[in-house]
């Protein structure tokens, strides 16, 4: 790759130093830096994004190397993924380019977890979890950059329809393995393209695209989407229902759940938005609940989240209300999913466990779909066995 422009560096050293700062994510800072300066090219924004995204699939490595000054660390991946020697840093106007170089280059006898930049909290979680065998594996694909997944809308196109228009327009595509109506695409499409325009198509890697499909739903059901977010999974559940059941979706954050209403329209959904909490009459066939987590099976998509040091004891209380609060929504004889995009046991296992416990007299484990075919009252996917997002759910029956 051609190396980037001074003002380029620049730029990049005083993003990052945005994103450590973590008031947005990373994309999203891109994204309005992209669009204050429009005239910027593609190779320019790739170049950008190449930097900052460099430094934060690295953050363990890199940190363990040269410390955690946003120019250094922006020489770091010059460096190592431009092929910048001392000279050229000096040229790009990094001062002690030599000095910085000597330490990138310094033999170092760095444990796995951080030459594979697995953040400390997950790293006994995989030693529990996984066989030996797999725990390099796990932390690499968590390292790769994420899939590029959507699903399609069956109310309006086909897979094969969709898979055929993409490959008549010469863009690379692919079915996914294990979701069925999700098509996997070498690059990103342009906002504008037609599919994404007419609701044929929308983003969505095809961890949650399986999570829908997991449920153990049945025709003619109503199901509840209790942290429907701005709407993925709610939108894939009326999809799938074809309009022989209903989808209620609600969640806390209401800026993002105002998002679902627009999407509805463009996929041509019927799903009802509710404001949060539902009254607590209401009861459903099924409900989902797709809780607010850490986030680490997402470090693909999302490597800001390295930076970040969670409460995980705090989350798995608030998760172990948020499960309790919306089990109570679920009518006699129907279903209650928990999920999240975690791969950490305190959030998965012990907060499922504890429900069990707790409500075991009106709640019994039930089983989910697996991807490869099977079924299992908890399930996992993983980013080196699936090639998905990190996901783990769990499901119940209420007692009739």
């Amino acid at each position: 790759m051609k190396t980037p422009h001074p003002t380029q560096v620049r730029q990049a050293i005083v993003l990052l130093e945005e994103v450590m700062a973590r008031q947005v994510p990373a994309d999203a800072i891109l994204a309005s830096h992209f669009r204050r300066h429009k005239q910027m090219g593609g190779r320019d924004r790739a170049h950008l994004s190449a930097l900052i995204y460099g430094v934060l699939r690295n953050w363990q490595s890199l940190r363990a190397r040269v410390g955690d000054q946003p120019p250094a660390l922006i020489g770091a991946v010059l460096h190592g993924q431009f092929n910048c020697d001392a000279s050229a840093l000096a040229r790009l106007g990094f001062d002690d380019a030599a000095a910085l170089v000597a330490q990138l280059e310094a033999p170092r006898d760095l444990p796995w977890t951080v030459r594979t930049n697995l953040p400390a909290l997950m790293a006994a979680d995989f030693k529990a979890t996984l066989p030996e065998a797999e725990w390099q594996a796990a932390a690499e694909a968590l390292n790769a950059p994420g899939t590029v997944d959507f699903r399609v809308n069956r109310r309006v196109a086909t897979r094969a329809a969709v898979l055929a228009d993409l490959a008549a327009r010469g863009i690379d595509a692919a079915p996914t393995p294990w979701a069925p109506d999700g098509v996997r695409l070498a690059r990103r499409l342009p906002n504008g393209d037609w599919l994404l325009r007419h609701g044929a198509i929308t983003p969505q890697d095809e961890g949650s695209q399986w999570l829908v499909h997991c449920l153990p739903l049945q025709a003619h059901e109503s199901v509840l989407d209790y942290c429907a977010g701005a709407g993925g999974k709610a939108l894939a559940l009326a999809a799938l229902m074809n309009d022989q059941g209903r989808v209620t979706a609600t969640d806390f954050d209401a800026a993002r759940l105002a998002r679902l209403a627009p999407r509805a329209a463009q996929a041509s959904a019927e799903v009802t938005v509710r404001a949060f909490p539902p009254s607590p009459e209401l009861r459903f066939d099924g409900v989902l609940v797709d809780a607010p987590c850490s986030g680490t099976g997402s470090l693909r998509r999302a490597p800001e989240r390295r930076l970040d040091t969670p409460d995980i004891a705090a989350l798995a209380r608030l998760q172990g209300q948020v499960l309790a609060d919306a089990a109570r929504h679920v009518a006699p004889g129907g279903w209650l999913v928990y999920a999240t995009c975690s791969v950490l046991r305190a959030e998965n296992e012990a907060v499922a466990h504890a429900f069990t416990a707790a409500q075991a007299a009106l709640f019994t484990p039930c089983p989910l779909k697996t991807p490869e075919g099977g079924s299992a009252p908890t399930i996992r996917l993983w980013p080196h066995r699936h090639n998905t997002d990190g996901f783990f759910a769990a499901g119940w029956r209420r007692a009739g």
